[in-house]
């Protein structure tokens, strides 16, 4: 999101929109664009390599030492749903099952109002979970581009924000 990973988290609530859509109608909005699949990489790398950060990108509202939350999880939980069996899930399902919350040893909801998408968006049992391979990314949308030397959480990693001033 051009919003960065502040209020660019928000974008779960169109997610949720796409399901109903697609539940409601037969129609798949997620489909008709790369968005809702390509948000998976960019919230994998968005993540710092101790995977209980994210690049703080524009305003960080109740979040200033951008801690994963519940709404990091639950982006990358409907865009996982919206978008079974392709690598992206795949590397969805490690990000979800090895990200630290501020308050849990465990990768899962925690806040009462959040912990029902757990439940909600049941991912398929078969759903396969594989780390990332690429240890760079690049938003052409919006111009964020993440470097990484490993996926090891002492890893050196960079964000660059290179893209059209908006």
């Amino acid at each position: 999101s051009l919003e960065g990973t502040g209020y660019g988290v928000f974008h779960m609530r169109m997610f949720d929109t796409y399901s109903l859509w697609k539940d409601a109608t037969g129609d798949d909005l997620a489909a008709q664009s790369s968005h809702c699949r390509d948000s998976i990489p960019y919230w994998i790398h968005a993540t710092v390599p101790d995977l209980g950060h994210f690049a703080s990108i524009g305003d960080q509202p109740n979040n200033s030492p951008s801690q994963i939350q519940d709404y990091h999880r639950r982006v990358v939980l409907e865009a996982i749903s919206l978008n079974p069996g392709t690598v992206e899930a795949e590397y969805g399902m490690w990000w979800l099952n090895n990200i630290l919350l501020p308050y849990e040893t465990q990768p899962r909801m925690h806040s009462g109002f959040n912990y029902k998408w757990d439940v909600l968006y049941q991912i398929p049992p078969q759903q396969l979970q594989r780390p990332p391979t690429d240890l760079r990314y690049s938003a052409a949308g919006t111009g964020d581009v993440f470097a990484r030397t490993s996926w090891a959480k002492d890893a050196a990693w960079i964000a660059i924000k290179a893209g059209r001033y908006n």
